[in-house]
C-alpha cells in the first residue's frame, strides 16, 4: 500500500510473483512425481529455491498447493475447457490431444495428475466434470432419456479421465489406440440410446 492508503500496482512485481509461483509449482510437481509422501512444504521450498514462508504466501496449505499443482499440470498437459454444446466430436478430439500432450510430458505429469485424483473423487469436482460433459455433449444427447444421458456422461467422464488413460497405458495402448477405443465405446453408447454419434 502507498502512504495515502491506495494499493500499489507493479507489473514487474506481479511478473516476479507469477514466476515464483511457477517455480514453486514446478518444484511441487517434481516432489509429487517421487510419491505423495515426498510432498512437504520445506522440500518444495528447497527445490524451488525459496523460503518456506514464500510457499505459504502463495499456497496457504498443503491441500492448496496440491490443487495448484493439479491445475498447473493440467495446463502443461493441454487440458482446456470445451465450450458447452460443442458435441461429441469436439470432446473426443480434445481428449485425444490432451492424452497425447500428457504422454509427451512424461510420467511426472501423469503421477501428479493421479496424485490429485483421490481428493477429486471426494469433492465436487467429479460432479462438475460430469456436468461439463453433459453440457458439451448436449446436442448429441437430445432425445436420450435423461437418466441414460446422465449415465452416458458419467461413462464419458470416467473413460476420458487421467485414470482412464493410465489404465489404457497399462494395457499397452498408446494415446491414439486408447482414444480409438474410447471413441468406439462412446459412439456405441450414444447410438444404443438414440443419441447422435
Amino acid at each position: 500500500m502507498s502512504d495515502d492508503g491506495r494499493s500499489y500496482h507493479s507489473p514487474l512485481r506481479q511478473q516476479r510473483a507469477a514466476e515464483t509461483r511457477d517455480r514453486i509449482l514446478d518444484a511441487a510437481t517434481a516432489q509429487l512425481a517421487q510419491g505423495a509422501s515426498a510432498l512437504t512444504i520445506p522440500a518444495v521450498a528447497r527445490e524451488a529455491g525459496v523460503a518456506v514462508p514464500t510457499v505459504y504466501r502463495h499456497f496457504p496449505s498443503k491441500e492448496a498447493l496440491e490443487d495448484g499443482v493439479a491445475d498447473h499440470v493440467r495446463i502443461r498437459a493441454g487440458v482446456l475447457e470445451i465450450q458447452p454444446g460443442a458435441g461429441v466430436d469436439a470432446w473426443l478430439a480434445h481428449s485425444r490431444r490432451t492424452w497425447k500432450r500428457a504422454d509427451a510430458q512424461g510420467d511426472e505429469v501423469m503421477a501428479v495428475l493421479l496424485a490429485s485424483i483421490g481428493r477429486q473423487l471426494l469433492d465436487e469436482r467429479l460432479a462438475d466434470r460430469v456436468e461439463r460433459v453433459q453440457a458439451v455433449l448436449a446436442p448429441d444427447l437430445e432425445g436420450v432419456d435423461p437418466a441414460d444421458a446422465e449415465r452416458i456422461a458419467k461413462v464419458v467422464a470416467a473413460l476420458s479421465s487421467t485414470p482412464g488413460r493410465v489404465a489404457f497405458k497399462r494395457l499397452g495402448l498408446d494415446a491414439d489406440a486408447s482414444q480409438d477405443l474410447v471413441d468406439w465405446v462412446i459412439r456405441t453408447l450414444l447410438e444404443a440410446h438414440g443419441g447422435r454419434a
